[in-house]
């Protein structure tokens, strides 16, 4: 229980402060909920002309 209550701690702490994590990433597996061109097709297409690799 108290590591439950450290977790909600720590994340309610870095929202307050503006605190974020910086991932660099050039390879990202995208796992859509479904098949609709907007949930896969539109978000890949995205993220590939901002230069990354997708894998679905």
């Amino acid at each position: 229980m108290t590591n439950k209550w450290l977790k909600v701690a720590l994340m309610a702490a870095a929202i307050a402060t503006g605190t974020s994590i910086k991932i660099d990433a050039e390879t990202v597996l995208y796992v859509p909920q479904d098949d609709r061109p907007v949930s896969l097709q539109y978000t890949v297409d995205t993220a590939r002309e901002a230069g990354m690799t997708i894998l679905t």
